[in-house]
């Protein structure tokens, strides 16, 4: 995981939307904000994909912890039915991208507790006010760094999605090339079992 901290209207956000627009519009962006069951639930739909998570500080500071190790645990809470038989647990493999005007450190201390080097490993923080214009080291042009976000943001809008098609496509059109076509059936086979 990695988590893009920095104070607001740097154009973390328009990161994140622009990372979201390679697969989909801005409704693929979710927000920390949301329980641990639902994020599970989350983490499962977005499985060998991209999860990504904006606004680290919406996040309650006493389960940010577990929400830690559960995502880079790859795995959910274990249950059982009502007749005490085991549950199958949701997994995943993800990348995750995150941001917050916070890092994992603070937000985690917000609560009182340690931070514990396990939780540090699972999300390195980025500062993301890396540039003269907050996120970025130039302006292409515009006027300044909310022009630059605004232009990246209507085009994310405009063209979502194409990136990803393209990469489909290329895929397809290359199935029996260099052993790709065993490679995938390989790690379906693996990941199916």
């Amino acid at each position: 995981m990695i988590n893009f901290i920095g104070k607001s209207s740097i154009g973390k956000t328009t990161a994140l939307q622009v990372a979201a627009s390679i697969w989909g519009n801005s409704n693929f962006i979710k927000q920390w904000r949301t329980t641990s069951n639902a994020l599970e639930s989350i983490a499962a739909s977005h499985n060998h994909g991209l999860l990504i998570l904006d606004e680290l500080g919406q996040v309650s500071a006493k389960d940010v912890a577990q929400l830690f190790y559960m995502l880079g645990n790859e795995q959910g809470k274990q249950r059982m039915y009502s007749d005490t038989s085991l549950r199958k647990s949701k997994h995943w493999k993800l990348a995750i991208l995150s941001s917050g005007e916070v890092g994992i450190a603070d937000k985690i201390e917000e609560s009182g507790q340690k931070i514990k080097a396990g939780q540090l490993v699972r999300c390195i923080d980025i500062d993301a006010n890396i540039g003269k214009y907050g996120i970025y080291n130039t302006l292409h042009g515009f006027e300044n760094g909310s022009a630059l976000s605004n232009f990246l943001k209507q085009n994310t809008k405009k063209y979502y999605g194409v990136v990803a098609e393209e990469f489909i496509r290329c895929l397809i059109d290359n199935m029996n090339e260099d052993g790709l076509m065993e490679a995938i059936e390989r790690d379906f086979a693996a990941e199916t079992k």
